[in-house]
């Protein structure tokens, strides 16, 4: 700390040079968190229910509904534990930008369905026995300001004028171990939406396999009974749907991280440039430093604040607006990476990306202070 006004007044004697180093290490570093934070709302996206799920929709997708009479078919095949219908639509809260995704869904088979579900005991059982009730992510809880007790109006974009009242039972945390199940950002009751919109055919059904290992069977034996009938329909087991949802954003993923990698060698460059110039010409004021008792520990250390100091002041500011950029482009995203989300660990690892680059930044001008020659540095002969 006795060395900090030094190290300031050092990194101030070319302003121009430090604000624009200042500013490639901020930049990368902004560009650094929004990227992970990107990666992780894909992988949140894909962090979908287990190897015993099965999914059954129309072939033909789009909003075609098939018949409830589905259902009983589906219960008789053979392997078949469990069956749940779910719905959903589009809606809105105040405002069109303000877009929800609402899954309809039945409440004693969600939970039985998704044990997993990081909801409060109490909470789900107020959401079983309130017929308006619903279920909210915590992002979008956080996003909107909802809370436990909140009575919410939503419009709709297939029904303009009506609105959907809910109240908000439960709030399900997301971070927490918890998975996503996918079918919307709000969980109502199925009865309920099919009575509010006058519609009782279901958008899917979700199936759970009375023995894992036979899950693509049991979807098979789905398919062929479902073969011949008015809404042909294809089932799937959801766990194939996560190797296919995983392998595509683990491109993205890999994509995102090459290019924060690519972006912090080139800030690399530009810091250890900077600090290898501040050292080239201050040659005769570390050497009259090494004449009145400085240490090559006390040199090395003065360096390396430097160079701590440069990356950590741009780093931090840096983190801190990749941070509030996915607050407030979060909602922007919330159809396209549904699980944006800029997580402690981002914090930690640019933390020790700062330390580390810092470090490799300050080594060569390092080096070269401490092998400095005083008789020379000084023009002695």
């Amino acid at each position: 700390m006795k060395f900090l006004p030094l190290v300031w007044r050092n990194l101030m004697r070319k302003k121009t040079r430090t604000v624009f180093t200042l500013l490639a290490v901020l930049c990368t570093f902004l560009l650094f968190g929004f990227l992970m934070a990107v990666r992780q709302g894909f992988v949140t996206g894909a962090r979908l229910p287990g190897a015993d799920v099965i999914f059954t929709i129309a072939k033909s997708g789009g909003n075609q509904g098939m018949p409830q009479s589905y259902g009983d078919r589906i219960a008789a095949v053979a392997g078949v534990a469990d069956v749940m219908r779910i719905g959903g639509g589009g809606f809105y809260f105040q405002t069109r930008k303000n877009s929800i995704g609402v899954g309809a869904v039945e409440s004693k088979g969600l939970f039985r369905m998704f044990p997993e579900l990081n909801v409060p005991h109490e909470q789900r059982e107020t959401w079983m026995h309130d017929r308006i009730g619903a279920i909210v992510r915590d992002d979008i809880a956080k996003r909107f300001g909802w809370n436990v007790g909140d009575h919410v109006p939503l419009l709709s974009y297939e029904h303009p004028g009506k609105t959907l009242e809910v109240n908000i039972d439960g709030i399900q945390d997301t971070h927490t171990g918890s998975i996503h199940v996918g079918f919307g950002q709000i969980y109502v009751h199925f009865d309920y939406l099919s009575t509010w919109t006058g519609d009782d055919s279901v958008g899917a059904f979700v199936e759970r396999a009375a023995n894992p290992a036979q899950t693509s069977a049991v979807a098979q034996r789905i398919n062929a009974v479902l073969a011949n009938s008015t809404v042909p329909s294809k089932s799937v087991p959801m766990q194939a749907m996560v190797q296919s949802a995983i392998s595509r954003f683990g491109d993205i993923g890999a994509i995102a991280i090459a290019i924060a990698i690519a972006a912090l060698i080139g800030m690399l460059i530009v810091t250890a440039n900077t600090m290898a110039q501040s050292v080239r010409e201050r040659v005769a004021e570390l050497a009259a430093m090494r004449a009145l008792g400085f240490t090559r520990l006390q040199l090395i250390w003065l360096v390396l604040g430097e160079s701590l100091c440069l990356t950590a002041v741009g780093g931090l500011i840096g983190l801190g607006l990749a941070w509030l950029t996915t607050v407030l482009l979060g909602p922007a995203f919330s159809k396209t990476v549904p699980g944006l989300y800029f997580s402690p660990v981002v914090i930690a690892v640019g933390v020790g990306l700062i330390v580390l680059l810092s470090l490799i930044a300050a080594l060569s001008p390092s080096v070269r202070a401490v092998r400095l020659q005083v008789g020379s540095a000084l023009g002695v002969r």
